[in-house]
């Protein structure tokens, strides 16, 4: 997409090396919650503390916001290999 640009969030979270703790992404996303990128962040964030349901809930959103999103789409699919692996 031309001119795409991340939500400042994004960065901000990037640039405090926090976009692996759930609930500072849970807070960036109640500050814009029609970012997709921020939904997959969210869902990046669940998956690297074990939380593979609520990563799929986000990846799923994140695909509702952009269909488009191959990274969404590639992490959902890494999140439900997980989760069917504990089952």
């Amino acid at each position: 997409m031309a001119g795409f640009r991340l939500p400042i969030e994004t960065h901000v979270l990037q640039a405090l090396g926090r976009t692996h703790d759930p609930a500072n992404v849970e807070r960036a996303v109640a500050l814009d919650e029609r970012a997709p990128e921020l939904r997959n962040e969210l869902g990046r964030a669940y998956l690297a503390v074990g939380r593979v349901v609520d990563a799929q809930r986000a990846f799923e959103q994140a695909l509702a916001l952009d269909p488009q999103s191959a990274a969404a789409r590639a992490n959902l699919a890494l999140a439900r290999q997980r989760g069917a692996g504990r089952r």
